[in-house]
């Protein structure tokens, strides 16, 4: 169910995320955002977190509601939906297998 953020919400959210600094809690709170149907506010969210994660890692996350994204430590990043989620696995093991 799709529901709108109230400028409440909106700005309780915002102050949440000043206040931590761990993925779990970022994406807990991208989560939720999703929950009310901001889908894009929530993407720019898990990214940021995915860039705070450990430089060094290959970094995969899921949103099973909307979408799959695959992030690799120089940048550049794969992005799929749960139902074309083995066209994005294909092409990421293209990528590893090329290099």
């Amino acid at each position: 169910m799709n529901k709108k953020l109230t400028s409440e919400q909106i700005k309780k959210f915002k102050d949440e995320l000043q206040k931590i600094n761990e993925f779990d809690q970022i994406q807990d709170i991208a989560n939720e955002i999703v929950s009310f149907g901001d889908t894009e506010w929530a993407k720019k969210i898990y990214i940021k977190a995915l860039k705070k994660a450990a430089a060094s890692e290959i970094t995969c996350f899921q949103n099973a509601h909307k979408f799959l994204e695959i992030i690799c430590s120089n940048g550049l990043s794969f992005r799929g939906t749960v139902e074309g989620k083995d066209d994005l696995i294909k092409e990421f093991h293209t990528y590893l297998t090329d290099k």
